[in-house]
């Protein structure tokens, strides 16, 4: 078994690959060795990764099912109190940044994009994290529940994760087809991103 310190895993290219949603184009890194990807939900919208001592991250992306986007951070920010969430830090913005420090990968180093939101808190014994995206006509989104003991160990790594959460538009979609098939395979241990 291998055992990793937080900032060598957040700080080593090495370890990361590059998840990619076929549906919705959403695009993340997520560290290998911690997480293990478990199988992809039916209607194909994202995947969910766990470690083995119980933190789970969640990448998927999804349609905005309100008129704005502002409108849509207006009914998540009022749906948190429900869900029994504390919120100690949230934030927003028109415009968006993702880096990317993978080696091979054939993407961007940086990009950019539209709005954004952001919030962490407390959710019980729990940390929750949620980053969301609007680009590529969808929503993107890196959502992080962790264990309060284990926040050194992890707060690092979500951060890593949600820094380079991005999207890229479907190859037949940029070439006006109607016909928007994301050409890009599903995260596969070690595959990353083939352009």
């Amino acid at each position: 078994m291998l055992l990793f310190s937080a900032p060598a895993v957040a700080n080593d290219a090495d370890l990361w690959v590059l998840f990619s949603n076929t549906r919705f184009g959403t695009i993340a890194e997520i560290p290998q060795g911690l997480f293990k990807a478990q199988q992809p939900p039916a209607n194909g919208d994202g995947r969910t990764f766990r470690s083995k001592d119980g933190a789970e991250v969640r990448i998927f992306g999804n349609y905005n099912t309100e008129e704005t986007f502002g409108a849509y951070k207006q009914w998540l920010w009022d749906l948190l109190p429900r869900e029994r969430i504390r919120v100690s830090y949230k934030t927003s913005g028109e415009h968006w940044q993702a880096r990317s420090d993978l080696k091979n990968a054939n993407s961007p180093p940086v990009v950019t994009g539209g709005n954004w939101l952001a919030y962490s808190g407390y959710q019980g014994s729990n940390i929750v994290y949620r980053k969301q995206i609007e680009g590529c006509d969808a929503l993107h989104t890196v959502s992080a529940v962790y264990p309060r003991a284990l926040r050194a160990k992890y707060d690092p790594v979500v951060a890593r994760i949600a820094g380079a959460l991005r999207c890229k538009v479907p190859l037949d979609c940029r070439k006006g087809q109607s016909d928007c098939t994301y050409l890009v395979p599903e995260y596969n241990d070690g595959v990353v991103w083939p352009d």
